[in-house]
């Protein structure tokens, strides 16, 4: 699945909302599951909102962090053009995984963060609700160390 394929809004038909709508309905499913290596680059350019600051970026970090195992959780914006070698990136770019929060401690926490668009806050509270019971209620074995 390529998020980058998604048509993006603004939309300049019908056609294109719709067959956006329609894979965003699915977008969890990029980050939550255990066998997807998660690259994220949260290093911004210029004046542009902090990344944990985004309502997408951390609603894409949260669920990644569920049951992702720690070796495929990568923040490349850490990565140094000096750093040649799968050992150091990692180790210069993992990712500290905590306790997946509550639905309810999400969406305490989401509703600070910015959005382009308001009404993705609702539709990122629904989801991560879905993504956090299917996930954790289908979790064999949860490791955070």
């Amino acid at each position: 699945i390529d998020w980058c394929s998604l048509h993006q809004r603004p939309y300049s038909s019908d056609r294109e909302r719709e067959s956006f709508e329609r894979g965003l309905e699915d977008c969890y499913l990029w980050f939550a599951h255990q066998t997807s290596e998660c690259w994220l680059i949260q290093t911004v350019a210029g004046d542009m909102i902090e990344y944990d600051q985004r309502g997408w970026p951390y609603f894409e970090v949260e669920i990644s962090s569920m049951i992702t195992p720690q070796h495929m959780l990568i923040n490349i914006g850490k990565w140094r053009s000096n750093i040649n070698e799968w050992f150091r990136l990692f180790q210069a770019c993992k990712m500290d995984r905590s306790v997946p929060e509550t639905p309810a401690d999400f969406l305490e926490d989401l509703r600070l963060k910015t959005f382009k668009h308001p009404e993705d806050l609702s539709f990122l509270e629904r989801k991560y609700s879905q993504v956090f019971t299917e996930v954790m209620g289908a979790a064999q074995v949860l490791s955070f160390s």
